[in-house]
């Protein structure tokens, strides 16, 4: 079994957080925490600074669940933009902290996962955490999905659970697994629509900047592929039947949109310079070229 996985760690408490998920309530009623993280038994298996940091993540939970119990209005919306850098900030430290694990993680095909290894993904699990491969092979770890929203989404402004409820959709059902494209192309076209229209819609959010992240992200992807799937064929510079079909539908369809705009000029470069240049430059060329577009539409947002 070949461990590629996508991190997501709730804000919550693990015990409580699996209870009350089912049923639609982020809090329990019962406020009492059965046991710390830090007793856990496979605790150990972290080195002392992901200790820390793990034990700083369930404090920082214990601060905005209390603050959320209490907050109203604008203030709901402070807190997730306190403690949504906190917690993304934390995650990144144990991520860095946690390279040489991630450097296991890859080489475990067909084998029997060895228990220290199995250990560390069980507490990973209690965690809410999960290990996700990135589009380039790399390993990295982020929230599960939907917990911000969550836990933000019925004391929320209108905005804010807008955007929380569409990353939360389009997380759950992801576009790359183990380093591989597994929706149609126009799924992918289908999710920069919807976030072009929320960037468009809300062009004063606080959240802009992480919705034309999540846009840019998908974009590159979309024109350009990843390491394991592209639109086109390498070798003979031809595009497959599929995806130039889906390219040609998104420009008649959304052909005013940053991103209908953006499909055309990726495609008018491809089809003047696919036979001026031998594959590997074309490549280069049209990964340069399809970039600089991106970035300056994407000023225009």
């Amino acid at each position: 079994m070949k461990l590629k996985y996508i991190i997501a760690l709730t804000p919550f408490l693990y015990w409580s957080c699996e209870k009350d998920l089912g049923n639609g309530n982020i809090f329990s009623n019962n406020d009492t925490l059965e046991a710390s993280i830090s007793e856990n038994p496979n605790f150990n298996l972290q080195n002392k600074k992901s200790q820390e940091i793990i034990t700083e993540i369930e404090e920082k939970q214990k601060q905005l669940k209390i603050k959320l119990k209490k907050a109203k209005g604008k203030n709901v919306d402070n807190l997730y933009l306190e403690y949504s850098k906190i917690f993304d900030a934390l995650i990144k430290e144990l991520d860095a902290n946690e390279f040489n694990s991630f450097l296991l993680y890859n080489k475990w095909e067909n084998e029997v996962i060895p228990d220290s290894i199995k250990q560390k993904l069980d507490l990973y699990d209690k965690l809410q955490i999960k290990i996700i491969e990135n589009n380039d092979g790399t390993f990295t770890l982020k929230f599960r999905s939907g917990f911000y929203y969550d836990m933000f989404k019925s004391k929320a402004s209108r905005e804010l659970r807008e955007y929380l409820k569409i990353a939360t959709l389009q997380r759950k059902k992801p576009i790359v697994v183990n380093g591989v494209i597994n929706e149609d192309w126009s799924e992918i076209s289908n999710r920069l629509i919807i976030w072009e229209k929320y960037i468009k819609e809300n062009p004063n959010s606080k959240y802009k900047e992480n919705a034309k992240g999540k846009y840019l992200e998908l974009i590159q992807l979309y024109l350009l592929g990843n390491k394991n799937d592209r639109p086109f064929s390498f070798e003979n510079k031809k595009f497959l039947p599929e995806n130039e079909q889906e390219f040609l539908k998104t420009i008649k369809k959304h052909g005013k949109s940053t991103t209908g705009v953006l499909t055309k000029n990726y495609l008018d470069y491809f089809y003047t310079n696919d036979k001026n240049f031998a594959s590997d430059e074309f490549v280069k060329n049209l990964t340069e070229y399809t970039n600089s577009e991106i970035e300056k539409e994407m000023k225009k947002f």
